[in-house]
């Protein structure tokens, strides 16, 4: 990757399984092995490279936190008014790389991209991936950007772009895929080839709040047959800014549910309409009428980064057709 030769990357480690270590009970810790340990890995010291590696934090992915988040993006700020990085690696578990990603994607303006990986075994296990992801990913932070940088997700010999990436297994090496879209590009070695016009639309930015503190708190609230609506009351009485319905199909729930989450909106709590499926956008002209019930419709997004758009929107804004708008924009 010639065009590579001689960039400045940053490495920001946050633990997960790509930095764990295996245990004495035949699982494993994660979040054991610091940064730069897992830089030596991959074979990138020939000095072709310039890289810096911070430890941000040390956690598995379960543990990711608003607080995290907030400092995670504070830190990726300073280096862009600082100068001097040509990309950016976040090493993070996979658990919630996805959120972590689509946050990005939407409070950073950045002139290169910021990649994220990981690994779906422990540094020190005989067949660990994480070595040669985050080897990839360096490349790929390298690459210069063309116009605006992107937040990616490199993982599995794929590039996928935040704003359509889902973790997909629980168990399998390629844990990653895009599926309303497609991996933007795929490695092949050391060298990236670019899906022919596969481009990921440049999102709607939001500011950060001044301390992790300060975000809206926002539930997410799993459909099912048979759910009772006692669940959805005793949620509700806990006083969040907002909720997410992961909804059966095209957002759906059992009426009793609908009804307390009705009940909620006219009392001022935003209620996001969602779905629990893989694929598709939910409507606000389905078989529930958001008007009549107050209710937003997600649109195209999932109910993880529902969650994470309603967070931020209300950050600016507590009207409900206004946070609509937020969800019919790119």
């Amino acid at each position: 990757m010639p065009e590579a030769m001689g960039r400045r990357i940053l490495v920001l480690a946050t633990g997960g399984t790509i930095a764990g270590c295996q245990a004495a009970h035949g699982g494993y810790l994660s979040a054991q092995i610091a940064g730069q340990a897992l830089l030596a890995q991959t074979g990138l010291g020939d000095g072709s490279l310039h890289i810096d590696v911070e430890d941000i934090a040390h956690v598995g992915s379960q543990d990711m936190s608003q607080e995290i988040w907030h400092r995670l993006a504070l830190r990726i700020e300073a280096a862009v008014a600082a100068g001097g990085v040509d990309g950016i690696v976040v090493s993070h578990g996979t658990d919630t790389m996805e959120e972590t990603a689509f946050f990005l994607s939407r409070v950073l303006q950045l002139p290169f991209h910021v990649v994220l990986t990981g690994a779906m075994r422990p540094a020190d296990a005989a067949d660990a991936d994480g070595p040669v992801n985050l080897r990839q990913a360096v490349l790929l932070a390298a690459q210069p950007a063309a116009g605006a940088g992107q937040v990616l997700v490199a993982f599995g010999g794929e590039i996928h772009a935040a704003q359509w990436v889902k973790k997909i297994a629980a168990s399998s090496l390629r844990a990653f895929a895009s599926p309303d879209a497609a991996p933007l590009g795929v490695f092949l070695g050391d060298e990236v080839y670019w899906t022919p016009g596969m481009t990921a639309p440049v999102a709607r930015r939001y500011g950060l709040p001044a301390s992790a503190e300060q975000w809206p708190k926002v539930g997410i609230l799993y459909a099912y047959a048979g759910m009772d609506s006692a669940q959805v009351k005793a949620c509700l009485a806990l006083g969040w800014d907002g909720w997410v319905l992961a909804g059966l199909g095209n957002g759906n729930a059992p009426h009793a549910c609908l009804a307390a989450l009705a009940d909620a909106a006219a009392q001022g709590t935003l209620i996001v309409r969602s779905s629990r499926c893989l694929t598709g956008w939910v409507t606000a002209a389905g078989e529930v009428d958001d008007q009549a019930m107050g209710f937003v419709s997600a649109g195209r997004y999932d109910a993880l980064q529902a969650r994470i758009l309603l967070m931020l929107a209300l950050s600016g804004t507590r009207g409900r057709h206004a946070v609509q708008a937020h969800f019919s924009a790119v």
